[in-house]
Parts: C-alpha cells; sequence; structure tokens
C-alpha cells in the first residue's frame, strides 16, 4: 500500500515544570482554555480546537492527574490517528501536550458524499486479499450519527467473526487534506490477522491496512515435560 499518511506530531512540554499555574476550574475547562490560548504553539487556531471532541476523560487514583483525550472530527466524522492529549495535576497545572490534530482541516473540507456503499468497499479488500465469498455480504444493520455513518456486514465466510462493523472514516493524505473512507475490521478465518483496512469511499481503493494481531515465539517444555532436566526446551 503505497498511501502514506500525513501525521504532524507535537509536544509541550516543560521540562523544569508545568506548563501553567494552578487552576481551580475542573480539569475540562483548564484543558480547552489552555488549548485555546497554545493553539498557535501546536501549530493549530481556535477553529481548529473547534474540531476537537473528548473520547477518554480520567483521574489517576494514585497521582491524582487528570488524563484528557480528544480526537479530531470534522463534518460530523471522526479523522483517524488525528488525537490530542492533554494531562493536568490535581490542582490544575496542565503537565504536558502530545498532538497529531491536522490544521485547517475543518474548513476546507467539503461535506462528505460517498460514492461506494460499505459492501463495496469490504469488495475492495476481498479482491486486494485474493479471498473468496462463501455467500452474500448483506449489511444487516445501519446506523447514521450526523454524517457518520456505520454498517454491520455479515462475513460470508470471509472472517472469523460473524459480523464486520464499518465505519465512515476521514484518514490524512500526504497534502494535509482528509480522504473519505470506509474503516472495515476483519478478522481472518484463520485467526492469525486481524485487520483495520481503509477503503477509499470515492474510488475503491484500499489505502491502509493495520494488523492488530502479534506474533512471538518462546522457548518452553513440551507437554508432559515440566523441567529442561528432562528435556531441552523447544521453539513454539
Amino acid at each position: 500500500f503505497n498511501f502514506s499518511a500525513f501525521s504532524p506530531q507535537i509536544n509541550l512540554v516543560n521540562p523544569g515544570g508545568f506548563l501553567s499555574g494552578t487552576d481551580s476550574g475542573t480539569p475540562l475547562d483548564i484543558a480547552q482554555g489552555f488549548l485555546r490560548s497554545q493553539a498557535a504553539s501546536l501549530g493549530l487556531t481556535a477553529s481548529d480546537i473547534d474540531t476537537l471532541q473528548v473520547v477518554n476523560n480520567y483521574q489517576s487514583v494514585s497521582s491524582g492527574v487528570t488524563h484528557i483525550y480528544f480526537q479530531q472530527v470534522v463534518n460530523g466524522i471522526p479523522v483517524i490517528n488525528s488525537n490530542l492529549n492533554i494531562n493536568i495535576t490535581q490542582p490544575g497545572q496542565v503537565i504536558n501536550v502530545g498532538s497529531s490534530i491536522l490544521p485547517g482541516v475543518g474548513t476546507n473540507t467539503p461535506t462528505p458524499n460517498p460514492q461506494l456503499t460499505a459492501v463495496q468497499a469490504l469488495n475492495s479488500i476481498v479482491t486486494e486479499f485474493g479471498w473468496t465469498y462463501e455467500g452474500t455480504p448483506l449489511v444487516k444493520e445501519t446506523h447514521i450519527a450526523g454524517e457518520a455513518a456505520a454498517s454491520v456486514i455479515a462475513s460470508a465466510g470471509i472472517s472469523k467473526s460473524a459480523d464486520i462493523p464499518a465505519r465512515l472514516r476521514y484518514v490524512p493524505g500526504t497534502d494535509g487534506s482528509l480522504r473519505l473512507v470506509w474503516l472495515l475490521n476483519v478478522q481472518t478465518t484463520d485467526g492469525q490477522s486481524w485487520y483495520d483496512a481503509s477503503v477509499s469511499a470515492t474510488d475503491g481503493s484500499v489505502l491502509n491496512v493495520v494488523d492488530w494481531s502479534s506474533r512471538a515465539s518462546y522457548h518452553a517444555e513440551e507437554i508432559p515435560f515440566e523441567s529442561p532436566l528432562e528435556k531441552p526446551t523447544a521453539l513454539i
């Protein structure tokens, strides 16, 4: 896959202390106020900050630090790998910020108009990997929240799971613009791979595939042996 996502990485940190003083506000209010005041330091504008939505917000019991995670959402559709995290002490000091948010896309991205259905996107993956259906991949469920459509497709024998989730998403392009894609999650029938595949919702090209499976080998004892004194370990 020749597609390479553009994802700027910017970190704000003060090695000698904190990025801000104490603040009695809520951690979320502190975070949002800080991000707006420091948008330029992150290579962003206030309009870019407006594209952020909270996806996780929790306080560590041991340290009292609040960790807040944002995802960039444009035209109601999440942007893959475009995230920001900020950490705040119990007294309200900002510890650090890490960002891969894309600048400018909130105002220059056209309203999404997918040319392909989720099933057509799945067909592209099947063709790319040389798989064969054992039936018809029918849409079992469809959910629409604003522009962010999501479907559940019957796997028709190409996935270990009976269902394949498909969600409309954006991915960053090499020029910093956004590409509209169907993000499909497929577990291979042999259980060896579990793919997140991004397929262009415009022309059906497979732009990116991530395999969440991990492979490892170990030196261990074969059953029923219990000790290397009985038999040398073998690579499994």
